[in-house]
Parts: C-alpha cells; structure tokens; sequence
C-alpha cells in the first residue's frame, strides 16, 4: 500500500482546507522543514490552521506556553549552574588537605591542639560527594525537559515561518509586523534553548571530576598522608 503523502495528513485528521491559502502554508512548512515535517505535521499543520486567516489575537499569543516553559528552564538551568558554584567543592577539599597535611606548631605538640581540632575528612568528604551527587540526577531531569521544550518551539516556529513566507495582510501592518516579530522572538528562544544542552553537559564534567577528587582524596591521599605523620 502506498503511504499517504505528507501534504495530505494535516487533511486527513483537521479536513479539507476551508482557506485558499492553507495549503501554500502546508509546502512551505514541509519545504523548510524536511525532516521535522514527517512526524510533527499534525502538531505544525494544527498551529497553521490557528494561525491563517491572521488575527492579531492568535498571532501574539501562539506558542505562549512553549515560550514560557523554555524560559523557566533556561533559569532553572541557571540556578543549578549557581547552586554549583556556590558548594565550592575544589575549594573545600584544597581546604581539607592542607588541615590535613599541616605540621602542627610545638605549642599544639605539647598540649594536643592539633589533636582537639582534628577533621574527619572522610565525614566531611562523604557529606561532600552527597551534595555533588543531587547534580546529576538534577541535570539529566533538565535535559529530557530541555528536549521537550526545543521540539515545541521549534513545531511553533515551523507554523509561523510558513505562514510569514506565505500569507500578507496588505490591509492590516500591525498583524502582519506581529506576526514576523513573534517568529523571530521564537527563533531566539529556540536558539536559547539549544545552548542549554552544552551547559548541563559541562556541569555534568564538572561533578563527575569533582566526585572522583574527592574519592581519590578520601581513599588513597589522605590516608597515605596521615599515615606519614610522626606519631606523637
């Protein structure tokens, strides 16, 4: 049996076009969209049909939701960057080996100070590696949201380029401005949205090397190093 072609779903699930100019819009998607075409043109031919004929309403509105999603993801993203940073993890554990490998003064070696103020570094660092570890899960939850946030806009972003290349309102500038204006704040946003991947794969080395200092710190320097100290 010989699939049905691709111009031909949007009709076979919304009906036949009742505006001249909605098929135009239909190869214009397909056409600018190759391969994005076959398996969203339900989605992108249903935002068409919102969009044709042009109502200044519809126009500034469409793709609210995914603009939004996408933005709160971009802060989300954001503020795990920050929450990061903020543990300051190679700072901690520089801090902890140079207590733990710091010569105590005579003072300390007669009356034990260096004892009473002695770390456990393997607490401390275990406590550490638990902080790191919210990372990862953190990161791989934002990546499957920023995946889904990319595939809306960018299905948003096919319907109103095809309708911009295709439809005019010689009567009406303002909807027609509106409409090339709201295609290009999608175009940003999905833009956006697509740079997020390569932060969260960056935090994600960030912790993945941060964890193995810390179990390398924790299991095999520290130990060799207060092994090493003279035994009072």
């Amino acid at each position: 049996m010989r699939a049905a072609p691709a111009d031909a779903v949007g009709r076979a699930l919304f009906g036949e076009s009742n505006h001249p100019q909605l098929d135009a819009c239909f190869r214009a998607a397909q056409a600018g969209f190759p391969t994005l075409y076959p398996d969203y043109a339900p989605r992108i031919e249903r935002h068409i049909r919102q969009l044709v004929p042009l109502k200044l309403a519809t126009v500034a509105t469409i793709g609210d939701g995914a603009l939004e999603t996408a933005g709160n993801l971009v802060e989300a993203v954001a503020t795990t960057t920050r929450e990061f940073n903020e543990l300051g993890a190679a700072d901690l554990m520089a801090g902890m080996l140079a207590q733990a490998t710091r010569k105590a003064g005579m003072f300390e070696r007669w009356f034990g100070g260096a004892a009473s103020g002695h770390v456990d570094y393997r607490a401390a660092l275990g406590a550490l590696k638990q902080s790191l570890g919210f990372f990862p899960r953190r990161t791989e939850e934002l990546a499957a949201q920023v995946r889904h946030a990319e595939e809306n806009l960018v299905v948003v972003l096919a319907a109103l380029s095809a309708v911009a290349d295709v439809v005019r309102a010689p009567d009406d500038a303002g909807v027609e401005r509106t409409l090339f204006d709201r295609r290009n704040i999608v175009g940003q946003a999905l833009q956006q949205i697509r740079m997020q991947p390569a932060q969260l794969r960056g935090l994600d080395e960030r912790v993945t090397d941060l964890m193995s200092r810390a179990d390398h710190l924790m299991n095999v320097v520290l130990p060799a190093m207060l092994a090493a100290r003279p035994q009072r």
